[in-house]
């Protein structure tokens, strides 16, 4: 079995306070870990990939709206407009050979009057001009009811995108960074950049955990997110790009409510609120409304009364019939845009810094750009003078699912942990959360079984199972109980479960809106 981090005693004692690679990723988002899967096909190249929290997936990756856009909104000969299309495409084979939840449902932005369809031929035309196939102006109300029974009779007319869809971005990534470990891979979670150095023509990263410790490379990828301008900052690119994050928060809906709809369905955009708020399906069936879009700092993921009260308004705009009682949690995510050129993605080389590769700004569509980033990644590093020696012989880009729900003969308390339900509200059961506990990245905490299994997604939030979560999280890490908590922020697992509490509007205040 692969692990994510190797043993520091026996890489110590081999290299002592040094630990050589041919590139270093910092970050361990969706991007970081498309690029360290990508990288992990070459033969003979060592790769790290460095992330400060306590899982992949931990930041701006677990808390988006999970889109597959269909490339039509980017401005045409931007990157976000060259890759954004690429990589709505990908997503059914990437989904095959790494078993996350996908689901291709195309999508609708809607129009409630005259000037609003004059915007639907506008972003028409741009998606055109991407390339984007199969876009069509659809006039016919009764043809859009047909396709939409629950969406709002003032629509008169909507731009539909058949390539678009949803995933769950959190099993994306995961799916991603395990498939690099499986192939060479070396991720370091709760290794947090602190300093960069040059020496002998090569860079060397240290780490706030590990004084002693360092890693060098001769190149590096910077894919840290909001973080992406401090860490440039250290490698003496500071003034290149400078990231301004915005917060987006979202309200979650149980499953009867995401069966109602059945496309994504955006409102026409605005250069005020960008694509707006979206109604959508989620990949597992929910319903998912937001974003908002407030600028905030980099850690702020608190959700608000009144921003969830004007998503709620907003959307009731698109689902006229929505039933907010049926909601079963919110949340918030930062995206890490940059004012380099706010619409546009940073993917280059740093002038200054020969070999030192910024992938920075990648806030909406980055999820759905996020393979087609990575491959442009490799090209940039080939050109940066990269000796790749072709593909290993033995790589394998495949990945199988890590939880079945709903095991035949499943009940709770039962003897055999392939059949003992543990999640009643999604159907998980102990096996499946011990297997994702050892499939090759360490899982330390509840929310990552969480995001690898949906355990403690369902209408309970994790009240009547996360107890037992937590005992077969520390049972398989070797953890004693007490060290394995919700979120792993250090803080106990009572006054943290207070602290996320206390954070998020409840659902019961959310019922009143």
């Amino acid at each position: 079995m692969p692990t994510a981090m190797p043993d520091i005693e026996d890489l110590l004692s081999a290299h002592p306070q040094v630990l050589e690679y041919d590139v270093l990723v910092v970050g361990a988002g969706v991007i970081g870990s498309a690029i360290g899967r990508e990288l992990s096909r070459y033969d003979g190249l060592r790769v790290a990939v460095l992330e400060a929290g306590v899982d992949v997936a931990n930041k701006a990756s677990k808390a988006n709206s999970g889109i597959i856009h269909g490339g039509y909104d980017a401005k045409h000969g931007t990157v976000k407009s060259e890759l954004s299309y690429a990589g709505s495409l990908m997503f059914k084979q990437l989904a095959d050979e790494l078993g996350f939840s996908y689901r291709q449902i195309g999508s609708l932005v809607l129009g409630f009057d005259e000037a609003d369809v004059f915007q639907l031929e506008r972003l028409m035309a741009n998606g055109i001009s991407n390339g984007v196939k199969d876009l069509e102006i659809i006039t016919d109300t009764s043809r859009l009811r047909a396709m939409e029974p629950e969406m709002s009779q003032s629509v008169i007319a909507a731009l539909y995108c058949p390539t678009a869809g949803v995933v769950a971005p959190y099993e994306y990534t995961i799916a991603l960074a395990e498939n690099a470990v499986a192939n060479g891979v070396d991720i370091w979670l709760e290794h947090t950049v602190c300093e960069v150095v040059q020496k002998n023509r090569k860079y060397v990263l240290k780490v706030a955990e590990k004084e002693q410790l360092e890693f060098h490379g001769r190149y590096v990828v910077n894919a840290a997110g909001v973080h992406a301008d401090m860490v440039a900052a250290f490698a003496g690119a500071a003034g290149d790009f400078h990231i301004v994050p915005r917060k987006g928060e979202y309200i979650v809906l149980d499953k009867q409510q995401g069966g109602k709809i059945n496309h994504v369905l955006f409102q026409c955009p605005s250069e005020a609120h960008g694509k707006g708020v979206l109604v959508s399906p989620t990949a597992n069936g929910n319903l998912i409304l937001g974003p908002s879009s407030v600028y905030s700092d980099s850690v702020d993921v608190s959700t608000s009364f009144r921003q969830l009260r004007q998503i709620l308004r907003t959307a009731r705009k698109t689902f006229p019939a929505l039933q907010v009682s049926r909601s079963i949690t919110s949340f918030a995510g930062i995206r890490p845009n940059s004012d380099l050129d706010f619409r546009d993605f940073v993917i280059q080389e740093c002038d200054k810094r020969p070999g030192w590769i910024n992938v920075a700004g990648i806030g909406s569509p980055g999820l759905t750009a996020s393979y087609p980033i990575a491959l442009r990644v490799v090209q940039i590093l080939t050109a940066c003078g990269l000796e790749l020696e072709g593909i290993k012989p033995d790589w394998d880009g495949t990945r199988a699912p890590l939880a079945e729900p709903w095991p035949s003969g499943a009940r709770v308390n039962h003897p055999d942990p392939r059949l003992n339900l543990v999640c009643v509200c999604e159907g998980i059961c102990e096996q499946s959360i011990a297997n994702a506990c050892n499939a090759g990245i360490p899982v330390t905490t509840i929310d990552a079984v969480k995001r690898r299994t949906r355990a403690t997604m369902g209408q309970c939030q994790g009240r009547r199972c996360r107890r037992a979560i937590r005992k077969i999280v520390a049972e398989q890490s070797g953890l004693d109980l007490v060290e394995v908590t919700r979120r792993g922020s250090g803080l106990s697992h009572e006054f943290e479960q207070e602290w996320i509490a206390s954070s998020r509007v409840s659902v019961k205040r959310l019922a009143r809106l």
